[in-house]
């Protein structure tokens, strides 16, 4: 189960080419592309999701890109909010509109934070619930939202602090580790 968003052109003059946006990916940090793919992947924060490249069937009808954004469900929320500035600032370079057809999500045209927002949370809810009907006893051990969210801040903005202070101070990541079975924050 997964997040799946569809782009758009507005216009058939307006269309950007794979090789377009192949270039854009490349040009942008988290990244490994291939011809195919986009994956992104945060070494610090853990977060990953694809942007991948294909073929579209009838795309002269509907305008739809050979573009999709796949984000895997069953994962913390801060996924959500860490892909959000990377599908805007991606429809926004190329003037696109959004194809959404997920349970809340913004349906067809403009893109909207709150909307990816949204959608994201409402399918990832769903995807929990459904996950622990069919394995009640596999209930996942996890912080508060608050302190996962806490946590990812923090190791978001570690790198630029790290470069703020130099090499001379250490600026440490929140790590999770299992203690007394249960799962705690801990630097190094």
């Amino acid at each position: 189960m997964s997040y799946d968003l569809y782009f758009k052109a507005r216009d058939q003059k307006s269309t950007p080419s794979v090789d377009g946006v192949v270039a854009y990916f490349k040009g942008r940090d988290n990244y490994e592309v291939t011809d195919q793919q986009a994956i992104y992947q945060n070494q610090i924060t853990g977060v990953y999701f694809v942007f991948d490249f294909g073929q579209v069937e009838n795309d002269e009808q509907n305008g739809q890109l050979p573009v999709t954004f796949n984000l895997n469900y069953y994962r913390p929320h801060i996924f959500g909010l860490e892909a959000e500035p990377e599908v805007q600032t991606f429809v926004r370079e190329f003037n696109l509109l959004v194809m959404d057809d997920q349970l809340a999500g913004m349906g067809e045209g403009e893109y909207s934070t709150n909307g990816f927002l949204n959608g994201w949370n409402r399918g990832n809810e769903f995807a929990y619930q459904a996950f622990l009907q069919q394995k009640p006893e596999a209930t996942p051990m996890s912080l508060s939202t608050s302190q996962i969210e806490a946590c990812w801040r923090w190791n978001l903005a570690q790198p630029g602090i790290q470069q703020k202070y130099g090499e001379s101070i250490f600026v440490p990541r929140y790590m999770f580790t299992l203690h007394d079975g249960k799962v705690k924050r801990t630097v190094v």
